[in-house]
């Protein structure tokens, strides 16, 4: 039973680790403390242990600093308890953390301290690394950067590259963000460089984008701006090569800084733009309006006083909103700008008036900030002296752990006991094979674990992009055609006389055409959220191009027929193609269908194919209106397609051309598309032949 209950108190510790990564904390302390209820009846001293350090941990994320505290020293008892120094330096460097997080700086360097004077009594150099690296972050955000430095150096000269490279690199990043801070960017820049080059050799693709933000930053403190781009570039298509839109949305802001200050605005606005709707589908609004205002900003710049007080109303109320007190401010100061260019000032006035209140009310903020970190500096002197003599303590160990490693070597040298010497590494080496073995059965058993969360947390993340992109577009879209027809029917009911049999017979024409819109519409839905979700079976077979030809044009020949508009099938001769057909008469349903919308009465619509290679190119050619190149670059994109009226004010659902590309990618094709307005447009599709 005991057994039994110990494979129970485990489970519900994984279960409530898997919740902490799933982002549901509150989850995580249910599971958590039903473990640690078993753990303690069952008497498991080390396992309850370490489950009030997992029960800490949520806590401190959960900003209850009090009850993290609480249950790590219950983690700290029983540790010292079991006489198990290691585990204690490392409670201590959790409790170091939770003082962090908290803000009480000098009881975190105290508790780093403890933690650090048993890791080097105990030669435990990787953990000691670690608690080094933490100690150098608290001084930096003390502002005593040359002390931060020292630790941070530290760090490096215990922390093992082989054993610990993500470690190592983590402490060049701190080094080179601590240089910023001394505004000396060519050391900064030599330690991101260090870090990159650390992280792009353990693949780890995610951490390197990162990397490189940090080298592009210093390159643009050196004015460098061409390398700046290039870091940024390289980072943005490792972002976007993982689907990691909060790291796309901060490359693409840094990105548009970088040009601003190259004075490219065009260029830059679009980087800002491209950041301000990835932040808005993230829910991150106070990076979203801090765009919009470099967006209203540069407008500014450029004479677009429409635009720049559009997109500077819009972060100002967004700031407002979220109540981020320095971006109301420079925002406000941004309208009296723009006022005054516009001559308006008495509104110039106003906005001035406004941003000093505001400006005044963040420097009483700062103030108060001022008191409270001259309590700190009074705090940290009185437990100078205890942090002192700790740090004179570890300086020893250090010390006495080199003059160590220095008898050791120089025993080893003068050593002439070979055999003795020999044996001894035989019975090293066998107590090490048995270990490797038992740590890699382990290291596989958590590789396996690790892998399926991944994909786990990758299928739930996709599932919920894919379910937020369908229910955006069903709320814009839907909307309209149903407007449409309550209005109608409404203006019908109205006009029931006898007298009005001709208004009706017309409103129900357009009643007609709100719902064949409408019917569009929800076709596409369906087709699209099929192909999302995985719920479209293809049936790949041999199918004529003509005959998809001949069969859309049957379907849409009424519709061509009402602006007489000649729809010709130029493609002679039979040409077959490997795909499913019936996904394919929807994408040139859509197609052709687009080219009525947007071409003139008695214009023309040509389809064509034709073999190149192995695949065979489909034409679908209109004289229509044309489009122009910004409008071409955002037609297959989900998130930059907006529908667009008819020659005469058909409307569109702005997802046809959506589902043409995701049905053309499934068939193990491609479409592309050239336009030139009041030219005309053509729409490829490549496909393979049988």
């Amino acid at each position: 039973a005991s057994k039994i209950n110990s494979y129970i108190g485990e489970i519900y510790n994984l279960k409530g680790s898997l919740e902490l990564r799933k982002g549901e904390p509150a989850s995580a302390v249910s599971h958590y403390s039903k473990s640690l209820d078993i753990r303690k009846e069952i008497g498991y001293l080390n396992s309850t242990a370490s489950t009030y350090e997992n029960l800490s941990r949520v806590y401190a994320q959960l900003n209850q600093f009090e009850k993290a505290e609480e249950v790590l020293f219950k983690s700290i008892e029983i540790r010292n308890e079991l006489n198990d120094e290691i585990k204690i330096a490392s409670a201590y460097n959790d409790m170091g953390n939770i003082y962090l997080q908290s803000g009480e700086l000098a009881d975190a360097i105290r508790y780093y301290l403890l933690a650090l004077k048993i890791q080097q009594q105990k030669g435990a150099h990787s953990e000691a690394s670690r608690t080094l690296t933490n100690i150098g972050i608290v001084y930096r955000r003390l502002g005593s950067n040359n002390n931060a430095l020292t630790y941070f150096n530290r760090a490096l000269e215990l922390i093992s590259e082989e054993t610990d490279q993500m470690g190592k690199a983590y402490v060049y990043i701190n080094q080179g963000n601590t240089y910023r801070d001394l505004n000396e960017p060519a050391k900064a820049l030599e330690s991101y460089k260090k870090a990159l080059q650390i992280r792009t050799t353990t693949g780890n693709m995610l951490s390197s984008a990162q990397a490189l933000r940090s080298v592009a930053n210093a390159y643009a403190d050196l004015n460098n701006f061409s390398e700046a781009k290039k870091a940024l570039n390289e980072s943005l298509r490792i972002f976007e090569e993982n689907d990691d839109q909060r790291g796309v949305a901060d490359t693409e802001n840094e990105l548009g800084n970088v040009l601003l200050k190259e004075e490219k605005f065009e260029d830059a606005l679009l980087s800002f733009e491209s950041a301000a709707v990835l932040y808005g589908q993230i829910f991150d609004l106070n990076r979203r309006g801090l765009c919009l205002r470099k967006i209203g900003e540069t407008h500014l710049k450029l004479g677009r006083y429409t635009l720049a007080y559009e997109n500077l109303q819009l972060a100002l109320s967004m700031a407002t909103g979220t109540n981020n007190g320095k971006l109301i401010e420079t925002t406000l100061l941004a309208l009296h700008n723009y006022s005054l260019q516009r001559g308006n000032h008495n509104d110039a006035l106003r906005f001035y008036k406004q941003h000093i209140e505001v400006r005044d009310s963040l420097e009483a903020i700062g103030r108060k900030e001022s008191i409270w970190q001259a309590s700190l500096d009074l705090e940290l002197n009185k437990k100078a002296e205890e942090i002192k003599q700790i740090e004179s303590e570890v300086d020893r160990l250090v010390q006495k752990d080199k003059i160590k490693t220095y008898e050791i070597e120089r025993q080893k040298m003068k050593s002439n006991f070979l055999a003795l010497g020999l044996a001894f590494i035989f019975l090293l080496a066998a107590a090490s094979l048995s270990g490797y073995l038992v740590i890699r059965k382990k290291n596989i058993l958590l590789n396996e674990i690790n892998e399926k969360l991944v994909k786990s947390e990758r299928e739930l993340q996709a599932t919920i992009k894919t379910k937020d992109k369908l229910f955006s577009i069903v709320a814009h879209d839907l909307k309209s055609p149903f407007t449409a027809l309550v209005g109608l029917t409404e203006v019908m009911k109205t006009k029931t006389g006898a007298d009005n049999i001709k208004e009706i017979s017309e409103y129900a024409g357009y009643v007609h055409e709100s719902s064949q819109n409408l019917l569009t519409l929800i076709e596409n839905l369906l087709e699209w959220s099929r192909s999302q979700t995985g719920n479209i079976s293809l049936n790949p077979q041999c199918v004529s191009v003509n005959s998809i030809f001949n069969l859309v044009h049957k379907q849409l020949s009424l519709q061509a027929s009402t602006k007489n508009i000649e729809i010709k099938v130029e493609a002679n001769n039979e040409i077959n193609v490997l795909c499913d057909k019936d996904t394919m008469i929807t994408v040139f349903r859509n197609l052709i269908s687009n080219a009525l919308k947007f071409t003139n009465v008695d214009g023309k619509i040509i389809l064509n194919a034709k073999t190149k290679g192995l695949n065979a190119i489909i034409e679908v050619k209109d004289n229509g209106v044309g489009m122009d190149s910004q409008t071409v670059s955002k037609l297959f994109n989900l998130d930059g397609n907006q529908s667009t009226k008819g020659t005469q004010n058909e409307t569109g659902t702005g997802l046809g051309l959506i589902v043409c590309k995701e049905f053309v990618e499934a068939n193990n094709g491609k479409i592309w598309v050239e336009s030139q307005l009041g030219v005309g447009t053509t729409f490829f599709i490549s496909l393979p032949l049988v």
